[in-house]
C-alpha cells in the first residue's frame, strides 16, 4: 500500500502518505490500524509510525480505543451531520469575513472563474475534475477570509469529509443540478447580497449531506 520513504523528514512524509491513505477511503471504516504491519510496508521502524498516528487521531481520521489500539475513524450519520454543520460555519463566516475586509469582489472573480471550468468539466463528463473543481470552489471562499487558522480547520474538516465521500463511493452523477447550485454562490457574490450568498451555500450544504450521508451509510451495511 506504501512505498519506501527516505530517512529525510521522515515522521512528515508518513504522516502525508498515510493520510492520503486514510482520505482517498482505501482503508475500512472501523479496522484495527496495527503500527507494526505499517511500519513494515514502509519499510521503517515503528517510531515516526507512532508519531504520525498520534497527529492523525487528532485530526479525527483514526480513534484511539484504551488497551485496544487505534482504529479507522467509522463516523455516525450524526458524526457527518457535525462536520457538515462545521463546514458551513466556516463557509459563511469567511463570506462575512470577505466583505468585511473589501474581498468580495475578488473573491466573486475567483469564483466565477472556476466555475467556468466546473461547466466545461461537466460538458465532458469529467466528473474527477469535477469533483476537484468544485472542491477548489469552496476550498476558495475560506481562502478570502484570509484568515490561516480557519483555512487549516476548513481543510482538516474536509479531508474528514472527503474519507466518508471517498467510503461511500459519492460520486457527481447530478453535476447539471450541483453547477446550478454553485452558479447560485457566484450570482449572489456577483450582486454583493452577503444574506443571498450565505443562503445559497446553505442551500449547498443542506442537499450534500442527504447525498453524502446516504452513499456512506449504504456503503457501510456492505460491510456488516
Amino acid at each position: 500500500m506504501f512505498k519506501s520513504l527516505q530517512p529525510k523528514d521522515l515522521v512528515s512524509e508518513v504522516l502525508e502518505e498515510i493520510k492520503s491513505s486514510l482520505v482517498e477511503g482505501k482503508w475500512v471504516p472501523g479496522s484495527k490500524f496495527v503500527e507494526a504491519t505499517v511500519a513494515k510496508q514502509f519499510g521503517i521502524s515503528r517510531s515516526p509510525i507512532r508519531e504520525a498516528t498520534r497527529t492523525l487521531a487528532q485530526l479525527g481520521l483514526l480513534k484511539m480505543k484504551p488497551g485496544k489500539g487505534f482504529f479507522v475513524c467509522s463516523p455516525t450519520e450524526q458524526d457527518i451531520r457535525n462536520l457538515y454543520d462545521l463546514r458551513l460555519m466556516l463557509q459563511v463566516f469567511s463570506i462575512q469575513q470577505a466583505f468585511k475586509k473589501g474581498q468580495a469582489l475578488n473573491l466573486a472573480n475567483t469564483l466565477q472563474a472556476i466555475q467556468q471550468q466546473i461547466e466545461k468539466a461537466q460538458q465532458d463528463d469529467d466528473k474527477v475534475r469535477y469533483q476537484i473543481l468544485n472542491l477548489d470552489f469552496h476550498r476558495q471562499i475560506c481562502v478570502f477570509s484570509e484568515n490561516s487558522h480557519l483555512l487549516n480547520s476548513y481543510d482538516n474538516t474536509v479531508d474528514e469529509l472527503k474519507f466518508v465521500m471517498n467510503v461511500g463511493g459519492t460520486v457527481f452523477d447530478d453535476m447539471d443540478v450541483i453547477t446550478k447550485r454553485t452558479e447560485a454562490i457566484c450570482k449572489a457574490l456577483a450582486d454583493q447580497n452577503i444574506e443571498a450568498c450565505s443562503d445559497a451555500i446553505s442551500n449547498y450544504i443542506e442537499k450534500a449531506v442527504i447525498n453524502v450521508t446516504n452513499s456512506y451509510l449504504n456503503k457501510i451495511k456492505s460491510y456488516e
